[in-house]
């Protein structure tokens, strides 16, 4: 099984060979009732309609979008692949989310991994927000998964969390429809400007990790909290990044290189 790794000669970056070590990746692939896996490095994507005049929602490729107006999802430049998304005026953003969630969170479903890699251009404050994670499906709309106001949508969610007004750092979160968004860790993961950080989380069917460049945080959501009523633990999710701005001007963007999910059947 290959693993790319972070390279600084070549601009490369893929999965964490740590996070993945004990996930059957050949395996699932070749007997998929073992379980399901993903793996989109955003090498090939198509162009979106134009935002120019209006807000635009509904299919890009694979997946679910939303976009205010002037925002955009565009080739990031980046050697290998990956996708920018861009901002042109205060609470406005664009998102890219789940149609089909194949994913699951709970006792009982079985083990999840899942992993992406982004950078965002500028980490001042009030500029603009981003959340990556894992979200339900057919969700994406304005203001999910996060609102004009930098908080995250009354959806099912779980991930990380750029807040508009800490802009150098990173929030490990969840969040149940109808129940209040729980922090697990505050400025979990700290941002540089225009470098790549991968970000992951693994379910071992008892307690859910939070990864920053292949290493576990060192806070988790125990057994006990992902069966409680603020966790989303009876939805399905799938992988979603979105950003928000929270500035008419110099919000910057922010990137995705690559995401990945496998989750096995039991």
């Amino acid at each position: 099984m290959l693993i790319l790794k972070k390279s600084d000669q070549t601009g490369l970056i893929g999965p964490s060979r740590n996070l993945w070590k004990n996930c059957p990746i050949l395996d699932i692939l070749e007997d998929p009732t073992i379980g399901v896996f993903r793996r989109d490095m955003f090498d090939a994507f198509p162009p979106h309609a134009s935002t120019g005049s209006a807000a635009m929602s509904g299919a890009l490729g694979d997946y679910m979008t939303y976009l205010h107006q002037g925002s955009a999802i565009v080739p990031a430049g980046a050697h290998g692949g990956g996708l920018k998304f861009t901002m042109d005026g205060n609470d406005e953003g664009a998102a890219l989310g789940p149609y089909v969630a194949p994913l699951q969170i709970a006792k009982g479903k079985g083990k999840l991994w899942f992993e992406a890699c982004v950078k965002t251009s500028i980490i001042d404050n009030t500029k603009h927000g981003f959340f990556l994670g894992l979200l339900e499906g057919n969700a994406i709309a304005a203001g999910v998964p996060i609102t004009t106001a930098g908080v995250l949508a009354d959806k099912n969610l779980v991930g990380f969390h750029r807040l508009e007004g800490d802009g150098d750092a990173l929030d490990a979160v969840y969040k149940a429809d109808g129940q209040t968004a729980v922090t697990v860790k505050a400025d979990a993961a700290a941002l540089a400007a225009n470098t790549w950080i991968n970000l992951g989380l693994y379910y071992d069917e008892s307690d859910l990790y939070f990864y920053v460049d292949g290493e576990p945080l060192g806070d988790k959501v125990a057994a006990a909290g992902i069966s409680a009523a603020a966790f989303p633990n009876d939805v399905l999710l799938g992988p979603v990044f979105a950003v928000m701005s929270g500035a008419s001007s110099g919000m910057g963007y922010s990137s995705i290189r690559f995401w990945q999910y496998a989750q096995l059947h039991v």
